[in-house]
């Protein structure tokens, strides 16, 4: 396969990806898997594409992420949201929990690296102090 046919191959397996599944629920092994390609070739093609998506300017890919993203908040206050009764501002409070869920999931699964379960359950409980 030419490099060019791969590299395309690899952007939109990785785009029905994420529009399926969402961010989290993508990996990079299913991407490599469904355009029968060995992961390391992956991380050559695309340095990082689970980190930010390296769509190399395409901008009609960014504006199709950038739809799906906007989608992410309002899931995640709903399914949140029966536990924040005693917040001020719950959608804040479901803004941050899901920004610190981002961020713990981008370290422990993109980055492979080791948190500490009790750091993880304290950073937790200072976003979701005074909920119920």
């Amino acid at each position: 396969m030419e490099e060019k046919d791969r590299r395309e191959g690899i952007k939109e397996a990785a785009v029905e990806h994420f529009n399926g599944k969402g961010y989290h629920g993508t990996t990079i092994r299913s991407i490599a898997k469904d355009v029968n390609c060995p992961l390391p070739m992956i991380y050559y093609y695309y340095n990082g594409i689970k980190v930010y998506l390296s769509f190399d300017g395409d901008e009609e890919l960014m504006e199709i992420m950038d739809e799906w993203e906007k989608t992410i908040l309002p899931r995640h206050h709903q399914i949140v949201k029966p536990y924040l009764k005693n917040t001020k501002n719950d959608i804040v409070t479901a803004r941050a929990l899901a920004h610190l869920l981002e961020t713990l999931i981008e370290s422990i699964v993109v980055k492979n690296r080791f948190l500490p379960e009790e750091e993880i359950r304290e950073e937790i409980s200072a976003v979701l102090r005074g909920c119920e």
